[in-house]
């Protein structure tokens, strides 16, 4: 499988993980009802997303039927032109409402976030698996290498999820519940997690 094979396949997985997440109706309004517009409008904003994940963090693919999404970098000029790259295309690929909803959406999310979480935090930005696949491992199988990763380099993790029932899943990751907030444009609660890296003790 090709790299852009992959990454439509995902991404098109990504879209219908996340098809009723408060977040994604909210960025692709210019859809309206139609589902199938909806999804080929998700996966071109997922396909952006995937791109930026290569450019500013990692990302993990169990085939086309997972992915996650995190944003490592703490390097600010990187960071500003991996978002000028991505703002360009969503203006294109979400029209006005829908892009001007993400422009406030991550404006008020990212001026909420609690001051515990720092430059120096690793973001898990999106993670979905497909709903066929669900139930098998997929999920932590996709995040045990980079939170490993982060364990060896001391790095905290956090979160953002507008999904109370995934709350589990991560608290057995070693994420935590430290905020639960209102998001004002889609006017949903969401909470937000971090995950203090673990120390390892070394044998006697």
């Amino acid at each position: 499988m090709t790299h852009a094979s992959l990454t439509t396949g995902a991404a098109a997985t990504l879209a219908i993980a996340l098809f009723d997440d408060p977040f994604y109706q909210s960025i692709s309004v210019a859809s309206g009802d139609d589902p199938h517009r909806r999804l080929m409008q998700l996966t071109r904003y997922f396909e952006h997303s995937i791109a930026e994940g290569h450019e500013v963090g990692d990302v993990s693919f169990t085939g086309v039927e997972g992915a996650a999404i995190w944003i490592t970098s703490d390097d600010a000029a990187r960071l500003r032109v991996a978002r000028e790259k991505k703002l360009a295309a969503l203006s294109q690929i979400l029209g006005d409402e829908g892009f001007a909803n993400y422009q406030r959406i991550v404006a008020a999310m990212e001026h909420a976030l609690p001051p515990i979480i720092d430059p120096s935090c690793w973001y898990l930005s999106i993670i979905g698996v497909s709903p066929e696949s669900r139930g098998r491992g997929l999920g932590g199988g996709l995040l045990s290498p980079m939170l490993a990763k982060a364990d060896a380099l001391a790095a905290a993790c956090f979160l953002e999820t507008f999904n109370p029932r995934s709350i589990p899943f991560y608290e057995r990751l070693g994420f935590i519940v430290i905020d639960t907030l209102i998001e004002p444009v889609t006017g949903a609660s969401y909470e937000v997690m971090l995950r203090e890296p673990k120390k390892h003790v070394m044998a006697a």
